[in-house]
């Protein structure tokens, strides 16, 4: 119910399905008005992500970092120490012969830790570094566990050189024992060639062994902490990363799902389009207005706040003027379809031209369900046209002085309102008698302007049998309630009819007047009203 001044915001344009381009300040408006379609989408993406929350353990990781010795390196590529085999290959970390004694001094039981733990090795030139990563269900039990593994380990390769340093001592004290018999042989016997040769070959060996029995005794600890395990970080996604994936998914969803139901929508989208439906011109556009909605102010026209309303009325009234006569004009206001304000249109449109000095009629056309009482109460009712019309058939006519008498004064000066009168049995019959035209014609005479409130064109026959008497038709049309295709019919049926149609209206349009002109248009009214006080 409000004609916003603002021009429209072409910034970006989007064609849609169904050919019809749609600008960036439209499709702003369909996801607005789809908002709360939107908001259930993004509650639902928000109870999966709570859910998915719930129902998943967090897991934190904790990482330390070692470096072998040079002895576990070379051990590691070679599979010995010296002559004796060992086992220094990382895989051993993520084996039970680690993982078990870390799981028992945990207090886990076996096998507890498999899978929860991983390494990676980083070759150096002499010595490699380990990153070992344990996880677990919070970031102190992820700093333990690791740190448990990396002891164990440590363990396990201390073990390793132990092993291979016995055995080592064992082959030394064999050597030794194979030295000391030669040594024997040849003092006994000086010019024993193969005693002496047998001795010197003992001698090497044991001059082997005893060189790798030293560098294991002083090969050292096999694992230097080079960073220390610290309390865990979460693995994957936080809570607030899941929720805001959760939002944006939410958004997503709900915009397209608001944009494809839009394109199964053929409601009315703007008074832009009812030039291209109708072919006919647009006389106004009339904003939403929650006091109009709240049937707390359904006559604006009179003025009692200052809105663009007021102003959007006064454009419509200032169009019907120019195409209707100077003097006795009777204008006929309907729509397609019940509740697209048809009643609204007809009443305020009387009353503002009544305050523009006009002598009106306000005709209740619509016998079958009179809504006139809303705005005028007891000046609409009583006997009124239905009466005149079955008092014409009866006596063969109704003078002014009838007419006259069913007339009801209203609070706005230069305002009367003929009701509707008794719900007769066949509206449509009594519509089609020709002492209809007789008693527009008094009203018409009797009157500066004569506005009908009609049932709306499509429902029934009664708008063309009324638009017939008229010097022409306003057609009312609610954005976003009316369905594109009954607005072009309406217009059809009109106009097959012989019915001049002056034009459309556009009611509950949800364009917003900017904050300015807002102001403006109260300022304005507000200060008429002074004036008028004075």
């Amino acid at each position: 119910m409000v004609e916003s001044a603002a021009p429209d915001l072409h910034y970006a344009a989007l064609r849609t399905g169904s050919g019809r381009i749609v600008t960036f300040k439209q499709l702003i408006g369909i996801l607005w008005s789809r908002r709360w379609l939107i908001i259930i989408m993004v509650v639902a993406a928000f109870a999966v992500a709570a859910a998915y929350l719930k129902l998943t353990v967090p897991s934190y990781s904790s990482t330390e970092i070692v470096r072998e010795s040079s002895t576990v390196t070379t051990a590691a590529q070679s599979g010995q120490i010296g002559s004796v085999e060992v086992d220094f290959d990382p895989s051993t970390i993520t084996t039970e012969k680690v993982l078990g004694p870390a799981a028992t001094s945990l207090g886990l039981p076996a096998g507890a830790l498999l899978g929860s733990v991983k390494y990676a090795v980083t070759n150096g030139t002499q010595t490699n570094t380990i990153d070992i990563s344990g996880t677990a269900a919070s970031p102190a039990a992820a700093q333990e566990r690791t740190a448990r593994v990396v002891s164990q380990y440590n363990s396990y390769l201390q073990k390793q050189i132990q092993s291979a340093e016995s055995a080592l001592e064992s082959s030394q004290a064999a050597a030794s024992a194979t030295a000391v018999k030669y040594q024997k042989q040849v003092s006994g016997d000086a010019g024993n060639s193969v005693a002496q040769t047998n001795l010197t070959s003992a001698l090497t060996n044991l001059g082997g062994i005893t060189q790798q029995l030293q560098a294991v005794q002083n090969a050292g600890t096999p694992l230097t902490i080079m960073t220390a395990a610290q309390p865990g970080g979460q693995v994957g996604p936080s809570k607030l990363t899941i929720l805001m994936l959760a939002l944006v998914c939410g958004l997503i969803a709900g915009a397209g799902i608001a944009l494809i139901r839009d394109q199964f929508d053929n409601r009315l989208r703007g008074d832009h389009e009812l030039e291209g439906l109708t072919g006919l011109r647009s006389l106004g556009e009339l904003g939403y207005d929650r006091q109009v909605a709240r049937a707390k102010d359904l006559l604006p026209a009179a003025g009692v706040r200052g809105t663009a309303l007021l102003e959007s009325v006064r454009a419509v009234r200032t169009s019907a003027q120019m195409l209707l006569p100077r003097e006795h004009a009777v204008v006929v206001v309907t729509s397609a379809q019940p509740s697209d304000g048809k009643t609204f249109v007809s009443a305020n449109l009387a009353l503002s031209l009544a305050r523009a000095g006009k002598n009106v009629i306000l005709v209740e056309g619509d016998l079958r369900r009179a809504t006139l009482g809303r705005f005028f109460e007891d000046a609409a009712t009583g006997t009124g046209l239905s009466g005149l019309l079955e008092k014409a058939l009866d006596e063969g006519a109704v003078n002014e002085h009838d007419i006259t008498s069913v007339l009801q004064a209203t609070p706005y000066p230069e305002l009367r309102v003929l009701p509707a009168g008794a719900p007769p049995a066949a509206a449509g019959d009594l519509l089609a008698a020709p002492e209809l035209g007789d008693i527009i014609g008094h009203l018409r005479a009797m009157a500066d302007v004569v506005v009908i409130d009609s049932p709306p064109a499509l429902t029934v026959v009664d708008a063309t049998l009324l638009a017939k008497h008229a010097d022409g038709a306003l057609l009312v049309a609610a954005i976003g309630r009316v369905d594109r295709d009954r607005v072009a019919a309406a217009a059809d049926v009109l106009g097959q009819n012989g019915v001049t149609v002056l034009g459309t209206v556009a009611n509950r349009s949800r364009r917003n007047v900017p904050r300015p002109y807002a102001a403006y248009y109260a300022k304005s009214v507000s200060h008429s009203h002074s004036h008028s006080a004075a």
